[in-house]
């Protein structure tokens, strides 16, 4: 895999129709792209898609104000949360994810952050390594239910989708 060939980018408008039809897998969450292209409007959050030879194969949501659950928010000061990181199966364990660690961090850095937080489901094992890897540590904070809803492709409210969490820190 040639860096030459890999951007991470920010979802923009010109992007929104090629990053819908290639990172939809999920049809109960068919907006979410659209969505977080409108909250990017703020300062607030940030919405990095990674192409590969122009093809986007996935993406990572920057919270910058930290995590929004009332349960972690207000224990962790100052510590933007990444949230949704994905990566289309088929390019899984590839250096995607990786790269999109490495950029986040390097972003929060700039920042001037010190630390970096991510809630991850604990039956996702594969992904909790990938973190580690990354000097992430458990933050000590009870587990908690991660509840969220989307939007199909007719717009109509999906879910609620669960998923039990941990909550991990990196010092940056």
């Amino acid at each position: 895999m040639k860096k030459t060939t890999i951007n991470i980018e920010k979802i923009s408008h010109e992007s929104l129709k090629i990053i819908e039809e290639n990172l939809n897998f999920d049809p109960n969450t068919f907006y979410k792209h659209k969505d977080r292209l409108q909250m990017q409007i703020s300062d607030n959050y940030d919405y990095f898609i990674i192409f590969y030879r122009s093809i986007p194969v996935g993406h990572v949501f920057i919270r910058w104000t930290g995590i929004e659950k009332s349960v972690i928010g207000h224990k962790i000061e100052k510590c933007p949360n990444l949230e949704d990181l994905f990566v289309i199966p088929k390019f899984r364990s590839q250096g995607f994810g990786s790269l999109m660690i490495e950029y986040c961090i390097k972003l929060a850095k700039k920042k001037g952050f010190r630390k970096i937080g991510l809630g991850v489901s604990i039956d996702n094992l594969k992904a909790q390594k990938l973190y580690e890897s990354f000097k992430f540590f458990d933050s000590d904070i009870p587990l908690y239910k991660e509840v969220w809803y989307g939007k199909n492709k007719s717009g109509i409210k999906t879910g609620p989708f669960t998923s039990l969490n941990k909550y991990l820190i990196a010092k940056i």
